[in-house]
């Protein structure tokens, strides 16, 4: 990525292109109508825009940042780190059994996806 290309103005303007091409699909496969009945749901709002911008715009863009200013192998491999993060958030949260199946596979993820690089 240049060093001109500020990594959340790159993702502002990718979330931009997403919403464009999400209208347009969204126009021809069943219109504006369930659009606006999902605005009306205040609460499913919320959960929406938090996840919007904390999932693909601050996300994204902290993952820009992170492949500008390192090498992509090593970006790579920490952005890989996600499965093994959030096996505790689950257990506490959500309440979900630690099994060794579970962290196997969160291993095998992590280094399957260093191996790439």
């Amino acid at each position: 990525m240049p060093d001109w290309l500020v990594p959340f103005s790159a993702n502002f303007l990718r979330c931009i292109a997403g919403i464009i091409g999400f209208g347009i699909l969204l126009y021809f496969r069943e219109g504006f109508k369930p659009l606006r009945e999902a605005l009306y749901d205040g609460k499913g709002m919320i959960v929406a825009t938090a996840t919007t911008i904390f999932g693909p715009f601050v996300g994204v863009g902290f993952s820009l940042m992170a492949v500008q200013h390192t090498s992509a192998g090593i970006a790579s491999t920490l952005m890989a780190l996600t499965p093994i993060i959030i096996i505790l958030p689950s257990y506490w949260l959500f309440h979900q059994r630690i099994t060794w199946r579970s962290v196997l596979g969160a291993v095998i993820s992590v280094l399957g996806g260093s191996l790439f690089f």
